[in-house]
């Protein structure tokens, strides 16, 4: 079986790619918060959640010689977000994989108490919990994406296979989706297949 691995876009239409996508996605979400969701003493995870992807993708492109948790951090330094490592690994760590957010253990202790998404009021601390307002982001984000964009060389910008070889040879049953997948289609294949059993 082969599988093409390789897709490109222009790093400066990237850029503005996800520019559009903040507009036309993810401010109706911050827009439906602020108007339909009651306060709430930790903030809301919604805003958090998809701007930070947002974030890491942007890095990847502006600041392509770092890793993308690396990049993600420089990204969120550049916007001025307080503590942008700790803050960074709140989300990839803790709430990218978790419903909630434990608070944040060092092997030598307590580190931080806790992390809260507001919708106003501007990034800030308090005591041990770091403070990020999701609008402030949104708006620095759409505004840095639009400076950069004009400023990164327009060359090609190669997306990272989501499915590499290694993880077809490691997996059989995903190597056995991507080949019934890949197959030409016919009007009898749009039903949803039946489910695979994984034993």
């Amino acid at each position: 079986m082969s599988v093409k691995l390789e897709a490109y876009i222009g790093r400066k239409q990237y850029l503005l790619d996800m520019k559009g996508r903040l507009d036309d996605e993810i401010l109706p979400v911050l827009n439906f918060c602020k108007e339909k969701l009651a306060p709430r003493s930790i903030g809301y995870w919604i805003p958090i959640r998809l701007l930070m992807p947002v974030v890491e993708a942007a890095g990847k492109v502006i600041y392509h010689d770092k890793t993308g948790g690396d990049a993600a951090i420089a990204v969120l330094r550049d916007l001025r977000v307080p503590y942008p490592e700790i803050s960074w690994r709140l989300f990839r760590h803790n709430l990218l994989h978790n419903d909630e957010l434990p608070p944040v253990i060092s092997e030598e202790g307590l580190l931080i108490a806790g992390w809260e998404i507001r919708l106003d009021g501007g990034h800030r601390t308090e005591a041990t919990r770091v403070c990020i307002d999701a609008s402030k982001l949104y708006e620095d984000l759409f505004q840095y994406l639009q400076q950069k964009a004009g400023q990164v060389p327009d060359e090609k910008y190669p997306f990272k296979p989501t499915i590499t070889h290694d993880a077809l040879r490691s997996s059989p049953l995903l190597k056995q989706e991507v080949e019934e997948l890949s197959r030409p289609r016919t009007s009898a294949d749009h039903a949803a297949p039946e489910p695979t059993s994984s034993h």
